[in-house]
């Protein structure tokens, strides 16, 4: 058996909200291709609102936004993982139509 390696090209991009010089809020969106789809889809991680800030509708709007950003970009989905010991984020995500997909696997390195 003979494994390749080939490395495509990636995209990544990091959205941010300021409020005067002060972040309140970011997430990092990886548009992710295949050879099964014609169009990339977006996988969302590290999404992050500064504590001061949460429960104001920041982490709403940004979550809109990057939405509307790679929809443009032409994707066909959004993923994100979220664990459901952390209820209000998982609460904020549904709110949000994002639906609870099953389970994640995940090994640390």
């Amino acid at each position: 058996m003979k494994i390749e390696k080939e490395k495509l090209k990636s995209s990544c991009y990091r959205f941010s909200v300021k409020k005067g010089e002060q972040e309140v809020g970011r997430v990092y969106v990886y548009l992710i291709r295949n050879d099964i789809h014609k169009r990339p889809y977006a996988f969302i991680e590290d999404v992050h609102i500064a504590e001061g800030h949460r429960g104001q509708g920041v982490g709403k709007e940004l979550m809109k936004l990057v939405q509307e950003e790679v929809k443009e970009m032409n994707c066909y989905k959004i993923v994100l993982c979220c664990k459901h010991e952390n209820s209000k984020a998982y609460k904020f995500y549904e709110g949000l139509s994002y639906k609870d997909m099953g389970t994640k696997f995940r090994v640390d390195l």
